[in-house]
């Protein structure tokens, strides 16, 4: 169940700085953003982002990694998505018919929308509106994308493409520096979200490395070549 703790209010967040960059929030928008934000919902590793209302609800994720994920009759699943800081997500109820989850991959932060819109005024809910309606657009456009890594990519070419894509939005939100970046992904996640089994990982994962090309170990990735892994995905 969700905790419910004190109004985050961090300028320059990540998760703000991911509306300003990518969504265009204006920054004055932002800095009231900062100060309306609660009340916050935690959620620890491996636990259901849920709503308690009876239809989905939008939450806006402050901190932590989420992933969107179906488990199969078999016990299998597969992850649509990942979501960052400042990255929209679709909570449905915990006794929900869909069986699609969203479940957190570290432990997260996040408000419910709704609630921070309506203590918002008009000009500043206007834009907000506008900045994660433009979220869910970005969202729905990489949905095309994981369409082609899946079913026009070598095994190899999958793997570069994710990191390329988590790379850039990572970059965006501030979160890559001289060291890499963090990655709180297992190979199993990485297995589940490309439609591999973990041995083709671990063996692109070698190549990558071996070919100086990406660096990633013990959830962070140390060493990434863009242009050669953008390079290897336009072949």
């Amino acid at each position: 169940m969700a905790d419910q703790g004190a109004t985050h209010k961090s300028s320059g967040h990540p998760a703000v700085e991911g509306l300003v960059r990518a969504c265009g929030l204006p920054t004055t928008t932002a800095l009231t953003l900062c100060e309306l934000v609660g009340p916050i919902e935690r959620y620890p590793a491996a636990a259901v982002v849920s709503s308690i209302a009876p239809a989905p609800r939008l939450k806006w994720m402050l901190s932590g990694w989420t992933c969107e994920m179906r488990v199969l009759p078999d016990g299998r699943r597969q992850i649509f998505s990942f979501a960052v800081p400042g990255d929209p997500v679709l909570s449905r109820p915990v006794n929900a018919a869909n069986p699609c989850s969203v479940v957190a991959l570290t432990s997260v932060e996040c408000i419910d929308v709704a609630q921070t819109l309506a203590r918002a005024k008009d000009n500043d809910r206007a834009e907000i509106t506008r900045a994660m309606n433009h979220a869910l657009d970005l969202a729905q456009e990489r949905r095309y994308d994981d369409i082609i890594r899946l079913g026009r990519r070598s095994a190899l070419q999958r793997l570069a493409d994710l990191l390329l894509e988590l790379h850039d939005r990572l970059e965006q939100i501030g979160l890559v520096d001289e060291r890499g970046f963090h990655l709180p992904l297992t190979q199993e996640h990485l297995a589940d979200a490309l439609g591999l089994s973990v041995v083709h990982v671990n063996r692109s994962l070698k190549t990558l490395r071996l070919d100086g090309m990406a660096t990633f170990r013990f959830g962070r990735v140390t060493h990434i070549d863009r242009d050669r892994l953008a390079q290897l995905c336009r072949v």
